[in-house]
């Protein structure tokens, strides 16, 4: 379960690439005496390549164009499990299987869940586990669907959005993953592998203090749009004193205003602010690069939801973490300049 090259020397170079480079000096893979057996594929990592070879800009050139098919997505990671066995699949001699429940959204024409790797996210350097997962199809509330494999996509062929397990087999020491596509890594931050039965990590939240400053409905939303038929909800939030382990990708938005609260999802579109509420002028994984140890965050969690939402709390791994309900305001004029 890995991704791969298969080089047909002939006529056709296809690319599988995992492209997180490694310091240490190595001697670079030799594409043209490169020995592939009849019947079996031969795995080659980009960082393996020599840059001086054109092939090499070749490769990168299809690198960038698969993961073209992400631009725009939604990606969320629901929880992150291991096992010593899962439905069909067993892991590789000497390692476990780590199964990802995950949700893609709004991907472009030419996705593909094989490309999906699973990424070593608690080392110095960031190492790939191979792509290529076991997969089982899910519904979209968690439950198992009822077609599997091509079934599966011959019922849903025109569907931009997918819930499933990919299943992973991985060294036994990995414990903190992430999941890359064609060299780009798709998550925020890292999500810690929880032991068979063990509740995700909602003790992130311990002892933290979570205030929503306002809620409001929006059209349009900086860089964020709605899914269609939908609106977005913009929550101004500051989380205090949370610790290690605690990831804003987990922080779902709960419709409180119907007899039965409902999660409308996580994985929000996230816009960092300083504590005055402007808008802080660095964002993404710049914001977090200089703020590595801060316990404490003010930023918009920007939500796609239906367009009935009038009430909205906020719940992290199944615990609601604010001990009051908001109504949504309505659409306002938004001015952001950062400071």
């Amino acid at each position: 379960m890995k991704i791969i090259l298969i080089v047909f020397v002939a006529t056709l170079v296809a690319a599988g690439i995992i492209a997180w480079r490694r310091v240490a000096a190595r001697k670079y893979v030799d594409l043209d005496n490169l020995e592939c057996k009849d019947g079996e594929v031969t795995e080659v990592k980009l960082s393996n390549l020599d840059p001086r070879d054109p092939t090499t800009a070749a490769i990168r050139e299809v690198a960038q164009a698969r993961a073209a098919a992400l631009d725009g997505a939604w990606v969320s990671i629901h929880s992150v499990r291991e096992y010593d066995r899962f439905q069909a699949a067993t892991p590789r001699p000497g390692e476990k299987l780590i199964v990802v429940d995950v949700t893609f959204s709004d991907y472009g024409q030419g996705f593909t869940l094989d490309g999906v790797e699973l990424l070593d996210v608690g080392r110095d350097e960031v190492q790939s586990c191979g792509g290529d997962a076991h997969q089982v199809y899910l519904n979209a509330d968690g439950t198992l669907h009822s077609k599997q494999g091509d079934d599966y996509w011959a019922a849903n062929p025109d569907s931009c959005t997918v819930r499933l397990y990919l299943v992973y087999s991985a060294p036994k020491p990995v414990r903190k993953i992430g999941l890359g596509y064609w060299g780009r890594m798709l998550m925020k931050c890292g999500y810690d592998v929880q032991l068979p039965g063990q509740p995700p990590s909602a003790a992130a939240l311990d002892e933290a203090s979570v205030t929503i400053h306002s809620a409001a409905e929006y059209d349009q939303f900086r860089g964020a749009s709605p899914q269609p038929g939908e609106k977005l909800v913009a929550v101004d939030v500051t989380f205090s004193h949370f610790k290690d382990g605690f990831t804003l990708d987990g922080v779902e938005l709960l419709d409180v205003g119907q007899a039965e609260v409902q999660s409308c999802g996580g994985d929000a579109y996230q816009v960092y602010l300083n504590a005055d509420g402007t808008l802080h002028p660095q964002q993404g994984d710049d914001y977090w690069a200089t703020h590595p140890n801060s316990d404490t965050v003010r930023l918009y969690l920007v939500y796609s939801v239906p367009k009935s939402v009038r009430r909205i709390g906020l719940g992290y791994w199944e615990r609601v973490i604010v001990d009051r309900r908001y109504d949504v305001q309505l659409p306002k004029q938004l001015s952001l300049t950062a400071r």
